[in-house]
């Protein structure tokens, strides 16, 4: 996690919680910024593809006659995120980010 006023450090986590499957590990302090292409590259990629399949929809919808096809609710928008995230944005995409960032993997 970034230092993001919102996130709880870790010894302020109440001791009735508890983090068997997760460890919490901090960015160092002005990271966020570096880092920061990277998420917006993916992010770019993931919302130009779920814009095409909500655009594809919303055609579908107005020939259909829906009154107010451009309304999606919360479960409408997973079903066009959900393949879009494990069909259209490649992990080369992702790699790709990851390597301008000089963010390399451990293995």
């Amino acid at each position: 996690m970034d230092n993001f006023s919102g996130h709880t450090p870790v010894e302020k986590i109440p001791d009735h919680i508890h983090l068997r499957n997760t460890t919490i590990l901090y960015l160092p302090p002005n990271m966020t910024s570096k880092i920061q292409p990277c998420d917006a590259d993916i992010i770019r990629n993931f919302k130009a593809y779920y814009r095409r399949h909500f655009n594809h929809a919303l055609l579908q919808r107005i020939e259909d006659k829906v009154l107010e096809p451009e309304k999606v609710d919360i479960l409408g928008a997973i079903q066009f995120a959900v393949p879009v995230w494990n069909y259209e944005v490649k992990p080369t995409t992702i790699a790709n980010c990851s390597l301008h960032c000089k963010i390399q993997s451990t293995k």
